[in-house]
């Protein structure tokens, strides 16, 4: 027994199984590319894969077997992360009644299946921001690969408490995340608009946001990177069908030559800055 579990070839082919087991639940074929790699690393062993370690040596220094092991934990790590669950705090208080704001909970992605990332490179044990940042991102653009969310091993129902991005969480405005990008534009035209009755939602909010790009330091975060929040899912609802069409958003762009290199602020500033503005 030992001397089968030992054999190169069973070692192999354990691992290519596991491989492609994981390459047809991701639904990517294009992963059999590193096929090769898997049997070099097992059989024929031409490249010396793991560069960090000194070739043809039994026992390495403390230093490599320390890095040996920070880089398999950082791996391990990352696909447990990516596949499997994820650490989350709660950042709102709509369930309080259940969990409270800065409680901490696992996440399984198993169950309704995991998103693939949109932007796969990252720093590891990130989300959207360096830490002790306020704007560096935590990823790069560079790549950027389409949605897809691979099977889960269940359904959403209802009553189900569940993790999601925060829809308006695309657009930002550095320092003053809360409350979001939208709603501030939102409460600010309402100030406009008690202030110059004659200006239309529409008017208004163009107006709120022209001067926001121009003020203020405003940035974007990618579908996968927005904030995450939690809640419960409707105990009664309708369901709404949509067949073969696609939701548009009516998403106006930043105003051209926009400033984007003003301070920080916060909504109540911004507002009294913004009613002060107006003409008498």
């Amino acid at each position: 027994m030992k001397n089968i579990l030992t054999n190169k070839w069973f070692k192999f082919s354990l691992v290519l199984i596991i491989y492609l087991l994981w390459a047809y639940w991701v639904g990517s074929w294009w992963l059999l590319i590193l096929v090769p790699v898997i049997f070099d690393i097992y059989i024929t062993k031409k490249v010396h894969w793991a560069f960090w370690k000194k070739k043809g040596v039994e026992k390495q220094t403390k230093t490599v077997e320390w890095i040996d092991a920070l880089i398999f934990a950082v791996v391990a790590a990352t696909l447990i992360r990516m596949f499997f669950f994820e650490a989350y705090t709660i950042p709102t208080s709509s369930m309080e009644k259940s969990m409270l704001v800065g409680d901490y909970l696992f996440v399984s992605k198993v169950a309704y299946g995991p998103k693939l990332p949109n932007t796969p490179l990252a720093v590891p044990f990130t989300h959207h921001t360096l830490p002790f940042t306020q704007k560096t991102k935590a990823y790069s653009e560079a790549i950027q690969w389409p949605y897809k969310r691979i099977a889960g091993t269940t359904e959403i129902k209802r009553n189900d408490i569940i993790v999601f991005n925060f829809p308006a969480g695309d657009t930002l405005i550095v320092g003053s995340e809360n409350p979001d990008y939208y709603s501030q534009i939102r409460t600010n035209a309402r100030i406009f608009q008690a202030q110059d009755p004659g200006l239309s939602r529409e008017q208004a909010e163009k107006l709120v946001r022209e001067k926001m790009w121009e003020r203020f330091e405003i940035t974007t975060r990618s579908f996968r990177r927005k904030q995450s929040k939690s809640n419960r899912t409707p105990k009664n609802s309708r369901k709404t069908k949509i067949p073969n069409q696609l939701v548009n958003f009516n998403i106006t762009p930043p105003p051209t030559g926009a400033n984007i290199g003003a301070n920080p602020f916060t909504a109540e500033i911004i507002a009294n800055a913004f009613a002060n503005s107006l003409p008498p």
